[in-house]
């Protein structure tokens, strides 16, 4: 039961993430923290062309700023606690989703 409350939540916390124009992907996913414990992590590739002359640091910063807007809005439980950018699109199945087992 745990598992697929999780998985509804991690798709909902995507497709919220996922509507902002500074990503072209993001993938929402359960990733262990230094403590053991299981956080909510957006995994995001951003959209570089609107980050011309920006560090990957500043892109970062930009992208988290974005997301604590966000996670203000809803409740504790569903907000993103840790940002990946990736400098790579993420590998998509032939209809064009992203392969989600294989984005961690």
């Amino acid at each position: 039961m745990k598992t697929k409350i999780v998985w509804i939540l991690l798709l909902i916390a995507t497709t919220t993430y996922a509507q902002k124009d500074m990503a072209i992907d993001s993938v929402v996913v359960g990733k262990d923290n230094k403590l053991g414990e299981t956080v909510i992590t957006a995994l995001v590739f951003p959209n570089y062309d609107l980050f011309v002359d920006k560090t990957d640091e500043e892109v970062l910063e930009a992208i988290k700023d974005s997301v604590d807007k966000i996670n203000k809005k809803l409740p504790t439980y569903k907000q993103v606690h840790s940002v990946e950018i990736r400098r790579t699109e993420f590998e998509k199945t032939t209809s064009r989703k992203i392969k989600r087992y294989k984005a961690q």
